[in-house]
Formats: structure tokens, C-alpha cells, sequence
């Protein structure tokens, strides 16, 4: 008996619905919004003599760094050495960005260090148009922290990354009325079978003539095999539920019952290992509907490995969106079993 390799499952769930005797599939309008992996810099300036700076600067005065970018923002870091212009704020340290431009944007995290120390720690921090956040930090606070008489100021900063907007909508399938000849002979039993795939020992009867429409490999393994081999039939190396949903789809277009809502990879797998397009992309679409945070590196890979490419982009983006939080999980890396390419396409 000749012997066909098919995958091993996993389980997911989901759900499909029937109308007037044939079973369709609906479609689903599905988009996920999200944020790509945020962007943090990093940059200082040092004053030295910083003392003398505190008593010779007027109110007002500031020290600048060079310019430097967050994104495709231009800013500086600014140092006030005795204060703003207004007396109500003089007499202290002021410190923070300076940016010229008149779009404002919003930064997530802002860490302000003076001389290693943590001193200031916001977020959500508002830059607005013409001028950067800025904090106020006592004289004798600045004079605590001065190395050698220098001022070390280190400012970190975290942008949200860019907005990603994901389509992962589905289109609906009505496949059973599509094949309304051979749904016919499927719901009457299929009378006079000639062949049999063979699933955990259970002989599940077809056609010949149907398997060599549906599937380029069915046809090249009637082709190019000895009919004494094929005689008994092929075995499948699944489970015969999953044997008999693959000649339910074969005869009417869809899986019967829930099988391919709760184990959809596996007819991915299924389908694009015996060449049924037809089932490869209702399994796509069903692991798009499904698609989430908790499963997208596991379709990612999947649809990687099996050339489901709509899935594959859709499982790329929502990671991006991701990213942060899947890079907390313990041992992620070793989900993508060594494809190191796949991971640096993500970053």
C-alpha cells in the first residue's frame, strides 16, 4: 500500500455557518491597529566648571548641545544654569530639549540623569510647537552631582513607533454550491467509489476521477504509479477525522462540521503537502480570522514555511506591533528554532 506523509496537528477554535442546506463560510471585515517597536536615544552634554556657570549666567541663558535626531525630529539638549527668564522661575537649574519645529508629537518615556543619578522620569511627555519639555532641578541638587566640577547630563527618551494598520479580512466562500454534482453524490454516500484513502488504519472511499481533478499530486501518483501499488488504496498519515474532512472539502468545498475552524494549521499543511489550493486557502483565511498575539509567531512560521503569504504578512505585521511585549516572553528566540533570517526581518 502506498504511503502519504501529512501533518501533525495543533488546535485552535472558531466557527462556520450553514444557509439553506449548503455550508458557507463568512466573511470577515477584520483590521488591527497597532504600533511598531518603539525608538529610544540616548544623548548628553557635559559643562565644565558648571559652579562658575550657575554664577555668571543670567536667567535665561542656556547652554546647548549639537543637534541630534528623535526620528525625524530635530532637537538639542538644553541646560538654563540659573534659571528661566521669568523670576518666578529663576534661581535653579533648569534642563530639558530644545525644538524649533511647529509639529507637536508625544514622547513616551523621558529619563533625565545628572553626574549617573536618575533624577527626573516621566511619561507620555508632550513636546509642543517651538519649545521641548523642560525640568526644574535645585541648585544644590545640580551642586551634589557635579564631577570634578563638571555637569554630566544624560537625557533618554522612547517614541512610540510608527502606526501600523493591518487588513485581516476573510472573504466569503459559498464552495458547496459550486459543486453541487458531487455535493450530491457525497450527501447519497458517494455510490460506486474505486478508491480509498486510508487514514489510521479506517478506509475512507472516493473516486479516482475526483482526487486526479483535485490535486496535481493525486494526479501525477495515478500517473506514474504500478496499479497493483495503488490497488488498496494510499495511505494518509493523519487522523481519519481529519481524512474525512479533507474528502468532504474534495466533494463540496468545505470541511464538514468544526474540524477546520479548530485545527486549521493542520489543513494548511495538509493542503499545500497533496497540492489542494482550494483547502490551503480556506485554511489560510480561517488562521487569518484567528489571528492574534498569542498565536502570531506560530503562524508566522507556519505560513513561512507552507508559502501562505497573506498570512504570513498579516503574522509579520501584528509581531512588529509587538515586538516590545514578545521580546519580554522567556525564550522567544528559540520559538523561531534558529531561522535567524526570519528574526532579523522582524527588526
Amino acid at each position: 500500500m502506498a504511503n502519504l506523509q501529512a501533518a501533525a496537528s495543533s488546535t485552535t477554535t472558531g466557527t462556520s455557518s450553514t444557509v439553506a442546506g449548503t455550508r458557507s463560510t463568512r466573511g470577515t471585515n477584520r483590521t488591527i491597529v497597532g504600533w511598531g517597536p518603539a525608538t529610544e536615544v540616548e544623548a548628553s552634554l557635559c559643562i565644565m566648571d558648571f559652579e562658575r556657570q550657575m554664577k555668571r549666567c543670567k536667567p535665561g541663558d542656556k547652554v546647548c548641545s549639537n543637534k541630534f535626531r528623535i526620528q525625524d525630529k530635530v532637537v538639542r539638549l538644553k541646560v538654563y544654569p540659573n534659571g528661566l527668564r521669568s523670576k518666578a522661575v529663576e534661581g535653579a537649574v533648569w534642563v530639558g530639549l530644545s525644538y524649533k519645529r511647529k509639529e507637536e508629537f508625544q514622547l513616551e518615556r523621558v529619563q533625565v540623569l545628572l553626574g549617573g543619578e536618575l533624577i527626573k522620569d516621566r511619561r507620555e511627555v508632550e513636546v509642543k510647537a517651538h519649545r521641548g519639555p523642560c525640568f526644574r532641578v535645585t541648585h544644590a541638587a545640580a551642586r551634589a552631582r557635579l564631577r570634578e566640577g563638571a555637569l554630566e547630563l544624560v537625557v533618554r527618551v522612547a517614541v512610540a513607533g510608527d502606526r501600523l494598520v493591518m487588513d485581516a479580512s476573510t472573504s466569503a466562500s459559498k464552495a458547496g454550491q459550486d459543486n453541487w454534482v458531487l455535493a450530491s453524490l457525497y450527501r447519497q454516500g458517494l455510490p460506486g467509489t474505486d478508491f480509498a484513502l486510508v487514514c489510521e488504519g479506517r478506509a475512507l472511499p472516493c473516486h479516482k476521477a475526483v482526487l486526479r481533478g483535485a490535486s496535481p499530486y493525486f494526479h501525477a501518483m495515478f500517473e506514474n504509479s504500478y496499479k497493483e501499488t495503488l490497488a488498496e488504496g494510499v495511505e494518509l498519515e493523519c487522523s481519519a477525522a481529519v481524512g474525512a474532512g479533507l474528502i468532504s472539502f474534495l466533494y463540496t468545498g468545505e470541511v464538514e462540521g468544526d474540524l477546520l475552524a479548530s485545527q486549521p494549521d493542520l489543513f494548511l499543511r495538509l493542503g499545500d503537502r497533496l497540492l489542494v489550493g482550494p483547502l490551503k486557502a480556506a485554511a489560510e483565511q480561517e488562521m487569518l480570522r484567528q489571528l492574534a498575539r498569542a498565536n502570531m509567531v506560530d503562524c508566522y512560521l507556519l505560513a513561512d514555511l507552507h508559502g501562505a503569504d497573506k498570512l504570513r504578512a498579516a503574522a509579520k505585521e501584528l509581531i512588529k506591533m509587538n515586538l516590545d511585549w514578545l521580546r519580554q516572553q522567556e525564550g522567544w528566540k528559540a520559538r523561531f528554532r534558529g531561522q535567524a533570517e526570519l528574526i532579523l526581518e522582524l527588526l
